[in-house]
């Protein structure tokens, strides 16, 4: 059959079974699906135009009630029950994907569990097929799943585009991972649909006939739908808050949130996690002052400015800040870029690139990018290019975001800065919503406390339980 009449009826297809937007994929050849009609198609505006569905269905347990495996009997030393752990299979516009459902062994209140929707955060391509879904005991998704159903609450945890497999099955929507799990920063919002796809479909778990799953010892759990909320974590913040823009205020979405919780994310625009996460991985130019050394500001010690200096505190990961130092090694590898420039160039490049080959009404944009007169670097994108990708992702349509929600994050974050949490929570109050900010000084990206000392000042405690704490309360008012 030629393509020409191929692709329509896929498109037919697609539109009359409601699961996917007209505009969301391009007339590309029918192998390279990952291509998109217009960026304007993952804005907020259309993602609230369109609609979602879906069907999920449990295919797997993974604690088993005669027996306790390494997982169940760890998060149980507490001296909590066991809870009843399974994975789930749904389709997210026309692709097959995963979540983790996971349901408490306290008692069930009348209406059914409250539900919480956890969003994880990155994973990358590499390890996107070996994704386990926090199922193990060194994970952060892991330790806060369990926090969660102990306090009673269901969870589930989409896996999202290609990532996981089960019984040798990969998550399909690789490709999509492959076209824009790079400097686009987009991956996201192809996450926030599996989301919504999923929010959409809970009440599978009302419906399933759980006598099928042999050895359950629970009668007939059930979801409350109208205590349904939202977590999200590092790039799954970024997934969440854009979840939340679709969802709130006069959306046609049946299931919507009650309140959310956002825990280092990953909120601003693309434009500012390019410039901001890249340079801070990759070059010293970024954090360190004018002198060449770490001085905590941008001036050195002979107060000379570093007009480049983006925020004071790498990753923790680095383990010294002191480039003498014989500890000091794959450091040198990992900051080899000289220059904040560099790196914003090349990262530039790799977006403007893939959106000029993946989008088809790109009209081959170009960047302009210069040094200004006080020496800092000028960015300066095609207008139309400009105000499409602001209008992706939450961070800018906070008139949407009236459910009650809570932001956690460190002071020394450079994933989640502390000016861009309090900028949303001061900008989402102005409006008439109700959102609150809180810092855990000296925390690192997990709300822990760092190994290091020069990250994590010796009087630091956790922020993790206290944010779990929190977001409890949040969640079962």
């Amino acid at each position: 059959m030629p393509r020409a009449i191929l692709l329509p009826l896929f498109l037919l297809f697609s539109l009359l079974s409601g699961l996917i937007s007209p505009n969301i994929y391009a007339l590309c050849a029918p192998t390279a699906v990952s291509c998109i009609s217009s960026l304007d198609s993952l804005s907020i505006a259309a993602l609230r135009s369109r609609q979602y569905q879906s069907s999920p269905s449990l295919i797997k347990q993974l604690s088993a009630n005669d027996g306790l495996n390494e997982y169940a009997r760890h998060y149980s030393l507490d001296g909590t029950a066991p809870f009843h752990s399974y994975m789930v299979s749904y389709q997210s516009d026309l692709r097959m994907v995963y979540a983790r459902l996971d349901i408490p062994s306290t008692a069930m209140p009348a209406k059914g569990y409250p539900v919480i929707i956890f969003a994880h955060g990155w994973v990358g391509q590499e390890k996107a097929d070996n994704y386990n879904f926090g199922y193990d005991l060194t994970s952060l998704a892991g330790e806060l799943i369990n926090g969660y159903v102990d306090a009673g609450f269901m969870v589930i945890t989409p896996g999202y585009l290609g990532h996981g497999t089960v019984d040798g099955v990969q998550a399909e929507g690789f490709d999509i991972m492959q076209s824009w799990d790079n400097a686009t920063y987009l991956t996201p919002t192809f996450y926030a649909i599996d989301l919504l796809n999923l929010l959409e479909g809970l009440s599978f778990v009302n419906s399933t006939d759980w006598k099928k799953w042999a050895g359950n010892k629970m009668l007939s759990p059930k979801a409350n739908l109208n205590a349904i909320n939202l977590t999200g974590h590092s790039q799954g913040g970024d997934v969440a808050l854009t979840a939340l823009a679709v969802s709130g205020e006069d959306s046609s979405i049946k299931n919507t949130f009650a309140a959310a919780s956002i825990w280092s994310g990953n909120i601003p625009s693309r434009f500012t996690q390019l410039e901001t996460f890249a340079p801070m991985a990759k070059t010293l130019q970024a954090f360190f002052s004018g002198d060449g050394t770490w001085t905590g500001t941008a001036k050195g010690r002979d107060n000379s400015i570093n007009q480049s200096f983006i925020f004071p505190w790498p990753s923790d990961s680095i383990g010294t800040l002191d480039t003498s130092s014989p500890v000091w090694t794959w450091q040198s590898e990992q900051w080899a870029e000289p220059t904040v420039a560099s790196v914003i160039r090349s990262r530039y490049k790799i977006m403007y690139d893939r959106i000029n080959t993946q989008v088809e009404d790109s009209d081959a944009l170009s960047i302009n990018i210069e040094i200004g007169d006080d020496g800092k670097l000028e960015v300066k994108h095609p207008l139309k290019f400009e105000k499409q990708i602001l209008a992706i992702g939450g961070f800018d349509a906070v008139e949407f975001l009236t459910e009650p929600l809570v932001l956690h994050f460190s002071d020394r974050d450079y994933y989640s800065m502390p000016s861009w949490n309090l900028d949303l929570a001061k900008r989402i109050g102005r409006g008439g919503g109700n959102a609150k900010a809180f810092i855990y000084n000296g925390n690192t990206h997990g709300l822990k406390r760092s190994q290091y000392s020069w990250f994590s000042p010796d009087d630091t405690t956790d922020g993790f339980p206290q944010a779990v704490k929190r977001d409890i309360l949040l969640f079962a008012r």
